[in-house]
């Protein structure tokens, strides 16, 4: 029957498929009932003052660029939980873990709290030129996708109920990405 949840075009990561229909109906009940723990990579800029942090506001379309999403009063409920891994100057490498799942929220959210993803052309604009070392800045202005990646998902699994996680090797692209991040000068 095919995919159970979606992901961003041009992020990476583990996705589900099911064999069956009633696979495809129990996964995506626990995806409507949020009973999967679903965490991504994100490498975003600014540095976060807390080590650890919850942004807790609804999504919804924006109100006059319809192919984007923004954080809008009346829209619907979404909550990311995120924690720093590691920090680079002026970009920080994130883990989030999507209570919800709305269209683009990682990247809605991170974007509205000051933190967009490197190479997000939607939501990231031009934020590498906020970063006072030409290499960095040359670094995630050349990133060809935003920076996000659906790293781990753990799901029951529809027949026999056994809890399972599933992980995505990070990409290449973000390998190297990070890498030339801690080779730059932390100035």
């Amino acid at each position: 029957p095919g995919i159970v949840h979606r992901l961003d075009k041009d992020t990476s990561g583990v996705l589900v498929a099911a064999k069956t229909d009633a696979a495809h109906r129990t996964l995506s009940l626990a995806f409507r009932w949020r009973t999967t723990d679903k965490r991504y990579l994100a490498v975003a800029y600014g540095s976060p003052s807390a080590d650890e942090g919850v942004v807790d506001k609804p999504i919804a379309r924006h109100p006059s660029e319809r192919k984007r999403m923004a954080v809008v009063p009346g829209g619907r409920p979404a909550r990311t939980l995120w924690w720093v891994r590691e920090r680079f100057a002026g970009v920080t490498l994130l883990e989030c873990r999507l209570v919800t799942g709305r269209t683009h929220q990682v990247r809605v959210h991170l974007a509205h709290v000051g933190h967009a993803l490197v190479g997000d052309p939607t939501y990231g604009g031009r934020q590498w030129r906020t970063l006072t070392d030409p290499s960095r800045a040359a670094v995630c202005r050349d990133f060809p996708r935003q920076a996000l990646h659906a790293w781990r998902l753990t799901v029951a699994h529809p027949a026999s109920g056994e809890v399972m996680s599933f992980e995505a090797p990070v990409p290449s692209d973000l390998v190297e990405l990070m890498a030339a991040l801690r080779s730059t000068p932390s100035g």
